[in-house]
């Protein structure tokens, strides 16, 4: 039994059951054990049972329980001053007492947003008790002290009754509602999964295609090599290496990140985080897409500070970066810009951003760019194929590292995405 809600549940029973000991000794033992201790029990009872009945569909929060259970101390507080009263008065004002917890109860019950069916019904059963124990109060307040005192009142008699009811049927209440609540989380799991794997199997139908591409590619060149080396000129050959080369070089990136990717999903990738220079991880990075930034003649500014420090995963953070510097080459046309910049947004946090002067990305696909399912077909300026699982991958990476991601974009003008990163350990 894991469930915190049942273990305060079990307490508002053994309180109970004391206090239906306490009441039968009443005659027999000191005042303070005969009629404080058993109304107190009776408040906290009462408020442990509802504080049950209106979390039961909620994670247990132990400050918000801390900071409730203050309602029945100052009750319990309230009713020891009147215990020296007369017993009209203590009726009065236990009576009070009880329909409040009730009533209260059945509003929170009433408002309460995701409350079950079962929750429901039982704001109806407490708004009843609560109104039986506000007439008690004023029935009480206008009768003779003879008249409280005779327990064969109908009064009386209701008003026990109805606590009796409520003590004993708020356990089969609970259990019913947990049982609901289990109902609807199984339901809510299914679904997620039956959706998660469509989507798995979706994603995996679009990486095929794209693998499908290339692959085609070198067995037709191949093939055309095979056949035909000795009647083709050099320049066709080296034409046709080179496209060799660029289709080997988008397969291998592309299944690197799908094997990020999956690490990912498996949960077999750890996050080992410490403190890393920027520099130290962007320099790597642009020495390696050089010649890709050559071959287009791109214009590439990098605006890092010098001494800039983050607290991440050192290979993760990397391959984010490596993907979002690939995106922006690809997707940038000859001759064009790309500017890095980082600056510290926050006293944790340094924001990353990675601007280009390239295509851009329509409103319409910039809506689910990070969607696992969703795949734009927007091929690179020089008809470089890709299925944006980079960006799907720099997303989880930077979620794992504390950090988050964005994207702005427009058609023809360019797309600037932003990281941001813990610069401490949080």
């Amino acid at each position: 039994m894991k469930n915190p809600i049942l273990y305060i549940f079990i307490i508002s029973k053994i309180l109970y059951a004391f206090l239906w000991i306490l009441l039968a000794l009443r005659d027999n033992i000191p005042w303070f054990y005969g009629v404080v201790l058993p109304n107190t029990f009776l408040i906290f009872a009462i408020f442990l049972d509802l504080y049950s009945i209106i979390n039961a569909n909620k994670k247990f929060a132990i400050n918000h329980f801390k900071r409730s259970i203050t309602i029945p101390v100052v009750l319990s507080i309230v009713f020891l001053f009147a215990g020296n009263l007369h017993e009209c008065t203590r009726m009065i004002v236990m009576s009070i007492i009880i329909a409040f917890l009730y009533i209260a109860g059945s509003l929170l019950l009433i408002f309460k947003k995701d409350k079950t069916k079962i929750q429901e019904l039982v704001s109806f059963l407490c708004f009843l008790i609560g109104l039986t124990f506000v007439y008690r109060s004023f029935w009480a307040y206008f009768q003779e002290s003879s008249v409280i005192l005779n327990i064969n009142s109908n009064v009386q008699i209701i008003s026990y009754l109805l606590l009796i009811i409520g003590s004993f049927s708020f356990p089969m209440i609970l259990l019913l509602i947990l049982k609901e609540v289990e109902e609807k989380e199984i339901k809510i799991k299914n679904e997620t999964l039956i959706q998660s794997n469509k989507n798995k199997t979706n994603f995996f139908s679009i990486i095929a295609h794209d693998l499908k591409g290339p692959l085609g590619t070198y067995t037709q060149m191949i093939e055309l090599l095979i056949n035909r080396h000795k009647e083709l000129p050099a320049s066709k050959m080296e034409e046709f290496l080179i496209k060799l080369h660029n289709s080997s070089k988008q397969t291998f990136h592309l299944l690197e990140n799908l094997l990020q990717w999956s690490r990912t999903e498996s949960g077999t990738i750890k996050v080992h985080s410490e403190y890393v220079q920027l520099k130290n991880i962007f320099n790597p990075v642009i020495l390696l897409m050089k010649n890709s930034i050559s071959i287009k003649n791109l214009s590439l500014e990098v605006h890092i500070q010098e001494e800039a420090t983050v607290y991440c995963d050192y290979n993760m953070i990397m391959t984010v970066v490596r993907n979002l510097i690939s995106n922006a080459i690809k997707f940038t046309p000859n001759n064009g810009k790309i500017k890095i910049t980082s600056n510290i947004i926050t006293e944790n946090y340094i924001e990353i951003s990675f601007e280009d002067s390239g295509v851009g990305i329509s409103n319409e696909n910039l809506k689910n760019i990070f969607d696992l399912t969703f795949n734009s077909n927007t091929k690179g300026t020089n008809n470089e194929s890709g299925t944006g699982l980079g960006l799907k991958l720099a997303k989880e990476y930077i979620k794992k590292n504390n950090g988050f991601i964005g994207i702005e974009s427009k058609v023809n003008i360019g797309t600037k995405v932003w990281i941001r990163v813990p610069t401490t350990k949080l």
